[in-house]
């Protein structure tokens, strides 16, 4: 429920807006990108207990945006992800342009992705995508792949997932040729969903791991299957101590520590954005 209005929150918002190509190369390469996606993946625990509890310390509003940013920060290096990998531009709506000045988006390989990016005082916010739509497309001509992207790892959320990816249509009109359902989970845990899926879908839509993905893009050798999932979580978790150093010397520079806006990390090593949600997570994975 929870979700669903946060999504109509932005849906509503978004209605009248334009898309914006964000450029890959404000990040000066692709570890740093990586690395906040790994920071999130290895913070997942954290992530939970926080929001479990976040209503009962601050009010909805406030709860409903960060659970928003929270997610979109996840989709949105998700999809620049991809867009490294693909080697292609990568679109997003975006709350700051001016009425009748949409992009126009070209015909040949992209990705949008459906979530809102706000431009607030050089912070580049992101909201999760809306209700009604995928995560992520990935175009080409007339076609389009509907991905979805998930955090959760509880059998509710991955069949609630599921379910949105076989749903969804595309933003651009476009016909939907495959759908694929982005996990963060691997190993044995992943390969059980997976044969699920084959199985009572029949190749209706395509199961990846978010750990997969990131190592192809850091090439490295996936270990065997069996410890696959062992070995790509530390990986993560050896990643994401970089952007903690990162943080711990911004937030010693950095007076004002506003619970929502401190996206904006350390802009000298080439981060476009980093959720201020980021910092409280981590200070409360100091005491759990």
């Amino acid at each position: 429920m929870l979700n669903e209005s946060i999504r109509g929150v932005e849906e509503e918002k978004s209605r009248e807006m334009c898309t914006r190509k964000v450029e890959l190369n404000l990040y000066k390469n692709i570890d740093l990108l990586l690395d906040e996606l790994c920071f999130i993946l290895s913070k997942k625990r954290v992530f939970t207990h926080f929001i479990m509890n976040l209503q009962e310390e601050y009010d909805e509003k406030v709860a409903e945006e960060v659970i928003s940013i929270v997610s979109g920060a996840y989709e949105f290096l998700v999809a620049l992800a991809l867009a490294k990998l693909y080697n292609i531009s990568v679109y997003a709506w975006s709350s700051n342009c001016s009425k009748g000045n949409a992009s126009i988006i070209e015909s040949h390989k992209f990705l949008l992705w459906n979530g809102l990016l706000d431009f607030k005082d050089n912070f580049l916010i992101p909201y999760m995508s809306r209700a009604s739509l995928p995560d992520i497309e990935l175009c080409e001509e007339s076609s389009c792949t509907l991905i979805e992207v998930t955090l959760g790892l509880s059998s509710k959320t991955l069949y609630y997932e599921l379910n949105e990816v076989l749903n969804h249509s595309s933003a651009l009109g476009r016909n939907v040729k495959d759908r694929i359902l982005v996990l963060s989970v691997c190993g044995r845990e992943f390969e059980s969903f997976a044969r699920f899926v084959n199985s009572a879908y029949l190749g209706k839509v395509e199961v990846k791991s978010i750990y997969s993905i990131i190592a192809t893009l850091y090439k490295v050798k996936e270990p065997d299957r069996a410890n696959q999932c062992d070995y790509m979580i530390h990986y993560c978790r050896s990643r994401a101590s970089n952007i903690e150093k990162l943080m711990q010397e911004y937030l010693k520079k950095k007076e004002n520590k506003d619970f929502i806006y401190i996206a904006k990390v350390l802009k000298d090593y080439g981060y476009i954005v980093l959720p201020a949600i980021i910092y409280k997570v981590y200070m409360l994975s100091l005491s759990i």
